[in-house]
């Protein structure tokens, strides 16, 4: 079971995430640090029918498409992927790290052994 301070590192390409929130009693909330490297990050676009997606950017630059339509971020920046909405994570579009939050609400078993 994830616990708040779990970090974990892909190493082939150095994006890691540290879990900052984990679903409590009475709460049904994960929240992640991302931090992706620069060149890296792009997901093949996709679909989640259960949950909303959130991802806010604390530092350096990203681009998601959402139903078709590229959306750039800067720090500050949020998105938020509405359940059943076709989309692409936000991928590093600079030559810095990416950081940003990543929120996953409802959360589900599925995604506590996805992530």
């Amino acid at each position: 079971m994830l616990k708040v301070g779990d970090r974990f590192e892909n190493p082939d390409t150095g994006t890691s995430f540290e879990v900052l929130r984990a679903p409590a009693a009475g709460e049904n909330v994960l929240d992640l640090r991302r931090v992706v490297k620069p060149r890296t990050g792009k997901t093949l676009p996709h679909v989640h029918l259960d949950y909303v997606e959130k991802f806010v950017v604390e530092s350096g630059q990203a681009r998601a498409k959402v139903d078709g339509r590229a959306v750039s971020l800067a720090p500050g920046d949020e998105l938020e992927v509405p359940a059943g909405t076709a989309h692409t994570n936000p991928a590093n579009a600079g030559d810095d790290d990416l950081v940003m939050r990543h929120v996953f609400e409802p959360v589900s078993e599925f995604i506590l052994g996805y992530v």
